[in-house]
């Protein structure tokens, strides 16, 4: 009677793991943009939240913005009624550092460094309210003009 010896030759157990291989390689860029497009949406709805938090300090600020500067989303947190919870961070920032800020007159312009984390504004005319960018930034502004 002949021995039945039970397993997988070297072959089957090399091609099961070239054809595991190709399946990662196809999924994982796939969960990239997945995470890309959710951070996107992140960005969007955090952004909504501070310009709503803006327009109520401005509000209850005598129609003043927030200062500019590396704290400017503390002085929502710590203004009475309280705007936000916590400070928002930037999920595309390298440095995860929270969103930008800037006001000139009567606009203020509040973004994010974008997906491809190069974007920002260089400036906002302050008699039209134009938004100058470079990069592509995520970006919500009081302006008509963006």
């Amino acid at each position: 009677m002949l021995a039945v010896k039970k397993g997988f030759t070297l072959i089957e157990l090399m091609i099961v793991m070239a054809v595991i291989a190709i399946l990662v390689g196809i999924i994982l860029p796939s969960f990239k943009g997945m995470k890309d497009e959710a951070n996107y949406s992140k960005v969007l709805g955090d952004l909504r939240t501070l310009q709503t938090a803006v327009e109520s300090f401005s509000i209850h600020n005598d129609q003043k913005f927030p200062k500019m500067g590396p704290d400017w989303q503390n002085q929502l947190l710590n203004s009475s009624p309280k705007l936000i919870d916590k400070i928002m961070i930037d999920p595309f920032s390298p440095t995860k550092s929270p969103y930008q800020y800037n006001v000139t007159g009567s606009y203020y312009v509040i973004w994010s460094v974008g997906v491809e984390k190069n974007g920002k504004i260089l400036s906002i005319n302050p008699q039209t309210g134009k938004v100058i960018q470079q990069g592509k930034p995520i970006f919500v502004s009081n302006s008509d003009e963006q």
